[in-house]
């Protein structure tokens, strides 16, 4: 997905990196224990990203109106994609990932686990979510999962069309062709012996 503005930088930063922890820190419980090890060191490296993003959230939310509105457009830009993060919603009872233990949760626990951390917080700062439907209920999270996401939009960017799959990939090509020169100064060159 395209980034127009430092308020994407911290939507990324926050939200992005927000959701990708509260997965990560499901699969602290996985059955598969190589998971395990390595979640422990990717969650405390995204604690980090997740710390730089409030920041910046917080400088621009309490900045000129200007940087808020910034804010409040990343926000309404990215908010369907971090939707997309979890995956549509699915049957616990047929998810194979679950059944093994790999996956501790289901796709919407894990939704409902970033909306409980961080919408109260966009609340907090004046932040709206931009899914009309969304609301805290007495039974829990309420959201347009049917008519405010498209998931033909999701299943497009798993298969490698997103919007900006293309120019990513164009670029690597890019950058790949523009240092070959690196790459054939060094392939003569003998390899340290230990």
């Amino acid at each position: 997905y395209p980034t127009a503005s430092w308020g994407d930088v911290a939507v990324i930063g926050w939200l992005i990196d927000g959701a990708a922890l509260v997965t990560q820190r499901a699969l602290l419980d996985s059955s598969y224990a190589p998971y395990v090890r390595a979640m422990r060191r990717i969650c405390a490296e995204e604690s980090l990203h997740l710390r730089h993003g409030e920041d910046l959230m917080l400088e621009l939310v309490s900045g000129t109106d200007a940087q808020r509105a910034m804010f409040q457009d990343a926000v309404n830009r990215w908010w369907r994609p971090i939707m997309h993060f979890y995956g549509p919603p699915s049957n616990p009872e047929k998810d194979v990932l679950l059944y093994w233990g790999i996956k501790t949760k289901s796709n919407e626990e894990l939704r409902f686990e970033f909306f409980d951390t961080y919408v109260p917080k966009l609340w907090d700062v004046g932040i709206s979510a931009p899914d009309p439907a969304l609301r805290k209920t007495v039974d829990g999270w309420e959201w347009g999962a049917s008519d405010w996401v498209n998931w033909d939009e999701f299943w497009q960017v798993v298969k490698g069309n997103g919007p900006m799959t293309e120019t990513r990939l164009s670029w690597r090509r890019a950058v790949w062709n523009n240092h070959a020169w690196l790459r054939d100064v060094f392939s003569g060159v003998p390899r340290a012996v230990a």
